[in-house]
Formats: C-alpha cells, structure tokens, sequence
C-alpha cells in the first residue's frame, strides 16, 4: 500500500475510504508536512524534460528554416526559367510571325503600287483574258521553279521544327537534370536528418537510463533509512504503551466516580457493552430488509414502465402498418382508375381514326365549288 504523502501517492486515484482513514489514523505511518525530498526531485525532472524538449524544438526550427530557403530558391529559379520561356517566345515572334506574314499583309501594304507587275509579263501572265490568246490549256512554264520553291520552303520548316524539337529536347534533359540533383540533395539531407535525430534519441535514452538508476539507489537508501527509523519509533512506541494504562485501555479508567454503576467517563469510555453491540445489529439488519423490499418495489416499478413503453412502441407500429397497407390499397385504385382512363381513350382514338378518318369526300363535294346556288 502507499503511504499518503509519499512520493509514490497519486492525488487523482480512487482508494478505498476504509485504507486511506486506516493510514490516517495510524501514527507508525503517517507524517506531517510535505515531502520536500519528492518534490524536488520532480521539480529537477521537469527542467530536464523542459531543457529536451527545448533542445529539439531548436533543431526542428533549424530544419524548418533550411527548408524554406530551399523553397524560396527553387522559386526564384522557376520565376527566372518562366521569365526566360516568355522573353524566348516574345523573340521568336518578332522574329518569324512580322506583321509582312500575316495572310493580310496585301491589304495593307503601302507600297503595293511599286511593286505590282506591269500589265503583260509574259505568255504565263493569269491576267491575259481568253481573247488575248497569250496562255493556252495544258500550259505551265514556271512548274519547275515553283515546285523547287516548294521543295526549298518545305526543307526549311522541317529544319525549323527539327530545331525547335531539339532544343525542347535538350531543355527537358536540363530540367530532369536538375530535379535528379534536387531530389538526391533532398535524400542526403533527410538521411543527415535521421541519423541525427536517432544519435539524439541514443543519447536520451543512456541519460534517462543514468537517471533512473540513480532515482533508484536513492530510493532505496531513503528506504532503509525510514525502515530503521520506522522500526526504532515502533519499539519505542510499544515499550510506552505496554507502561501507560490508559494505552492499555484498563477498564478501571473508565469507571465513574459519582455513580460507578450506571455512568462512565467519556474521556476513558473504550466502547460498547455486548447489548449495545446487538442492538446496533439489529438496527442494521432491519435497515438492510427495508433497504431490499425498497429495491424490489423499484425493480418492479421499473418492469411495469418497460412493459407499458413495449406496448405502446407495439401499438405504434401496427397502426403505421395500417396507415401503409391504406395507401398502398389508395395507389392500387389509381393505378386502376389510370389504366381505364388511358384504355377509354384508346377505344376513342380508334373511333376517330376507323370512323373520321376514313371519310373522303366524293366528288359531288369538289363539283359544288364555283357554281351557284341560285
């Protein structure tokens, strides 16, 4: 059992009220005062802890500021490399999409009177009308210079886009690159971590070993030293009592001097008679029998709410099955009255095709038209 005041006693566990006024009342083991011993020795284990934990927090912020300059500079390269793809798509377009090739250059270009052709150019010329007689049918005289022009232009795009797939090409092995290098200093960074963190842990766990060892030994000095005082105080306490009569409870102390038959000495009175003592047990004893016919009347009051509230829950419930199987039959009966609405206007849709539909008008019909009736 712990003793109260120790430093093994817990101030939130439930005990048993009998041993803790049985540890109270006991003057072998209670003590007066606060434990100062325990105290400071929880007092010492909360600076360490504070001190650990202050320790690794530090180290957690240093690995946090490591980080976000990590971050802040692999931003400051992704804003460059987008600034650089903006700047290098700005010159490509002046340098291939100029205002001379669009589609609408011809409208407007100011020099469009300089450089038109004269009025013939030659037999080739697609402004000689059929009458001139200056381009006959099967004829093309500049078929090999345009089809070499094609050729050239085709040749020179394709070396355009051979350029430009190289070039991305090349951008996204730099990029993989330089990710495969970020991600391996990421690794060697992460494993520097981990090892530091478990030489930390070591280190901890041999202090809190050293630790305890020694709250250990300290413990234990402290008692035997409380087990010899202990046992020092029992035997003086003993010899004190076996001497003192009213330790010993003689039961001529408590015999009063006025009326020695029918009084006593409170201050000497050491307890009840044997009468006394049956009475007392026969108080409880009927208290025990109401305090069990009062538990039973309330089992049986509590039976008969059980029964009632199943009852009722019952009762409510056929009356939904009730209310259910009342709309079913209600839809039933509109599904009905449905069907023969909708086969009443089937037979009459038939009447009207069969009866009305089939009506031609002769031709007597058609003869009365244009005539008079006069």
């Amino acid at each position: 059992m712990t003793t109260i005041g120790e430093p093994g006693f817990s101030r939130t566990k439930r005990f048993d009220n009998t041993e803790r006024l049985s540890a109270i009342h006991n003057a072998k083991q209670r003590s007066i005062g606060v434990d100062k011993d325990a105290l400071d020795a929880q007092v010492a284990a909360a600076k360490d802890k504070a001190s650990t934990e202050k320790s690794i927090d530090g180290y957690y912020e240093g690995m946090a500021s490591y980080f976000d300059a990590k971050m802040v500079m692999m931003e400051q390269e992704r804003i460059a490399i987008k600034q650089q793809m903006a700047k290098d798509l700005v010159d490509y377009r002046k340098a291939t999409q100029g205002k001379m090739t669009t589609k609408e250059f011809d409208l407007n270009d100011p020099a469009v009177l300089k450089n038109s052709l004269p009025a013939r150019v030659g037999d080739e010329d697609p402004r000689n009308g059929v009458s001139s007689l200056q381009k006959f049918e099967g004829e093309d005289l500049t078929c090999g210079e345009r089809k070499k022009l094609q050729q050239a232009q085709q040749a020179a795009w394709c070396q355009a886009q051979m350029s430009e797939k190289e070039a991305k090409a090349q951008y996204e092995l730099k990029a993989d690159a330089e990710m495969a290098a970020l991600l391996r200093s990421q690794e060697t960074f992460q494993n520097d971590v981990a090892r530091g963190l478990s030489g930390a842990r070591q280190e901890n766990t041999v202090k809190t070993a050293a630790t305890n060892l020694a709250l250990a030994a300290s413990k234990k000095e402290k008692e035997a030293a409380a087990a010899a005082a202990e046992k020092e105080a029992n035997e003086a306490e003993q010899a004190f009592i076996m001497s003192e009569p009213h330790m010993m409870e003689h039961p001529a102390l408590s015999v009063s001097a006025l009326n020695p038959y029918t009084r006593v000495r409170k201050d000497h009175w050491k307890g009840m008679n044997e009468a006394q003592v049956a009475e007392v047990l026969e108080t409880q004893a009927l208290q025990r029998k109401l305090h069990a016919e009062r538990q039973a009347r309330d089992q049986e009051t509590d039976a008969m709410y059980v029964a009632s509230q199943d009852y009722l829950y019952k009762t409510l419930e056929m009356k939904a099955e009730e209310v259910e199987e009342l709309k079913k039959q209600k839809r039933l009966e509109t599904q009905a009255a449905i069907k023969a609405q909708m086969a009443e206007k089937a037979a009459r849709d038939s009447t009207l095709k069969t009866v009305y539909g089939s009506n031609v008008p002769s031709a007597d019909f058609f003869a009365q038209f244009g005539t008079s009736a006069r």
